[in-house]
């Protein structure tokens, strides 16, 4: 098993990341305050403090505290803040949020945390402790512990074995160390001499931190940053080619339309690109009543994965022959089609690509849609005298 440690944010980012989501998530649906079964769980949604449960606690909410209580079984929350004080636990505790606090609360169970900042004062207890948080504090007394974090500090009592894949480790003089103690580490740990530590730490320093490690680490981040280009540019050329072989007369209209009269493009485009934010936010907010920074996102969202899947790969197949003219049609399709999409995943120049992109489609979808709303107009039959207006000084009938 490979033990060496790396970032935080590459280690446990997914963990919290997924926990927090959960927590986000779960908040946008509304649930009954402390409603039961017939099995005596609970399930709430408020943050007012349930009564005793005979069954499993169910709690989601922003900010929630449960405060002498007793629960049977176990308690399952997630919120941004959670406070458990004071309460008896006859199964496990499973949260997820951005900040727990565990005081003077007894769990027969097992404590399962992820957050960004976590606490188990010395006045509790539990069977196991499995936390990942950025920074965490054990102060209580448990028989296990496994502890997934940035900064991890223990100030209480395991009396088996401990596992620690931390960047920090602190262990203060309140500490009582019965069992083996396996630690993963980026830096070496800080110990009082005052610990209770009842046989040797094993530490295992992360490897990568050495100058080797940092030479492979560049490498590395070089590489991906190139195949990350490739990638870009070989899926770019790719639909680009497939754009011109299913839909060889819009690429060839479009072409001529450019070269020849811009404007019927353009124009259309940047009114496009102007109209579609307020327009998707109107609708979205109508139809399924999103909050603002949802819309945004959605809105952000769609709009890329819309460049990157049409807009840029259309306009590379229409642009890229007329540009390299000197070129077979396909291959100046791929070269065209490549180039853009190497250029489309820098940053700044990536993002005037996608609008430039999304302009020339829009505006060519917006002409051809004009073009047809034109033809389908109902015309006189020819040579009818009676489709034709009375021509100036001629008598009415």
């Amino acid at each position: 098993m490979d033990h060496r440690v790396l970032s935080w944010q590459q280690r446990h980012g997914f963990a919290l990341s997924f926990a927090l989501a959960l927590a986000v998530a779960l908040f946008a649906f509304p649930i009954a305050a402390h409603a039961a079964d017939e099995a005596g769980n609970v399930f709430s949604g408020s943050s007012s403090n349930p009564s005793s449960i005979e069954g499993d606690l169910y709690w989601i909410g922003r900010a929630l505290d449960l405060d002498s209580t007793t629960v049977g079984r176990d308690v399952l929350a997630a919120g941004e803040t959670l406070d458990i004080d004071n309460t008896q636990v006859g199964g496990s505790i499973r949260t997820a949020g951005k900040t727990i606090n565990i005081s003077k609360t007894s769990v027969d169970g097992n404590l399962t945390l992820a957050g960004q900042y976590v606490t188990v004062d010395k006045s509790s207890s539990a069977a196991g402790a499995y936390i990942a948080a950025q920074d965490i504090n054990l102060s209580s007394s448990v028989k296990t512990a496994a502890l997934y974090g940035e900064t991890v500090v223990l100030d209480g009592t395991v009396t088996g074995n401990v596992s620690i894949y931390a960047e920090k480790l602190v262990i203060t003089k309140n500490a009582s160390l019965l069992g083996n103690v396996e630690a993963t580490l980026s830096e070496k740990p800080t110990i009082d001499d005052n610990a209770h530590i009842e046989h040797p730490i094993n530490v295992t320093f992360d490897k990568a931190k050495g100058e080797d490690g940092e030479a492979a680490q560049g490498i590395a981040s070089v590489l991906g940053s190139i195949m990350g280009y490739l990638f870009s540019g070989i899926s770019t050329a790719v639909i680009a080619l497939i754009i011109a072989w299913i839909l060889p007369r819009a690429v060839n209209s479009s072409t001529d339309i450019a070269l020849k009269q811009p404007s019927k493009i353009i124009v259309p485009g940047m009114l496009a690109l102007i109209a579609i934010v307020p327009m998707l936010f109107m609708i979205i907010v109508a139809a399924f009543g999103i909050p603002v920074t949802g819309i945004l996102s959605f809105t952000t969202i769609q709009c890329a994965i819309l460049c990157i899947l049409t807009c840029i790969p259309f306009a590379s197949a229409s642009l890229a022959p007329a540009v390299l003219n000197s070129l077979p049609r396909q291959a100046a399709t791929v070269v065209g089609g490549f180039i853009v999409g190497v250029a489309s995943h820098l940053p700044f120049i990536g993002f005037v690509i996608g609008i430039a992109s999304f302009i020339y489609l829009a505006g060519y979808a917006i002409h051809c849609i004009g073009e047809g709303m034109k033809g389908n107009r109902p015309q006189p039959p020819a040579g009818d005298p009676d489709s034709l207006p009375p021509m100036l000084g001629s008598p009415i009938q």
